[in-house]
C-alpha cells in the first residue's frame, strides 16, 4: 500500500480512538492477475488470525483476495469484509448486485488538476512539488 494511504488509514484509526498498532497489518504480498494466492491468503490468516477485513490498494486486488477467501472456504463478508480502491471491478452475487464495497476516486477531477499543475509549472518554468488532496466516496 502506498505510504500516503497507510498513513491514512493509520489517522481514520486515531480519529475514532482506535490503536492502529492493534488494528492495521500490511500484508507483504504483490498481486498479478491470472496467479492463484490461496497458499498467500492462508498463510495471512494464519499469520493473524484476529483480522477480520481488508483494505485493499484497488478493486483489482480485492476482486483476487474475494476468490482466494471463497477457495478457501471463506465466505464475504460473513467471514471478512472487502474494501476496494478504485470503483472500477464488480463481484456480482447470483443477481447481478455487485458485492464489493470500494472508494470512488474522483479520477476526472485528479486529470483536470495534474493537467493544471502541469500547465501551470511549464508557465512558471516551476519545479515545486505539490500535494493535493480530493474528496472520496464510499460506494
Amino acid at each position: 500500500m502506498c505510504e500516503q494511504r497507510r498513513l491514512g488509514h493509520i489517522d481514520a484509526l486515531r480519529e475514532r480512538g482506535l490503536d492502529p498498532e492493534a488494528h492495521l497489518r500490511c500484508a507483504p504480498w504483490v498481486w498479478h492477475r491470472g496467479v492463484c494466492y490461496d497458499a498467500q491468503v492462508a498463510e495471512v490468516l494464519a499469520r493473524w488470525p484476529e483480522a477480520s477485513g481488508f483494505m485493499c490498494t484497488g478493486d483489482s486486488f480485492a476482486v483476487l483476495l474475494h476468490g482466494a477467501l471463497a477457495r478457501l472456504g471463506y465466505r464475504v463478508p460473513q467471514a471478512y469484509s472487502i474494501i476496494g480502491a478504485d470503483d472500477m471491478e464488480e463481484v456480482p452475487d447470483a443477481m447481478g448486485n455487485n458485492l464489493l464495497t470500494t472508494v470512488r476516486l474522483p479520477l476526472e477531477e485528479v486529470g483536470r488538476q495534474a493537467a493544471a499543475i502541469v500547465i501551470q509549472q511549464i508557465t512558471d518554468r516551476s519545479q515545486e512539488i505539490c500535494d493535493v488532496a480530493l474528496p472520496v466516496e464510499l460506494i
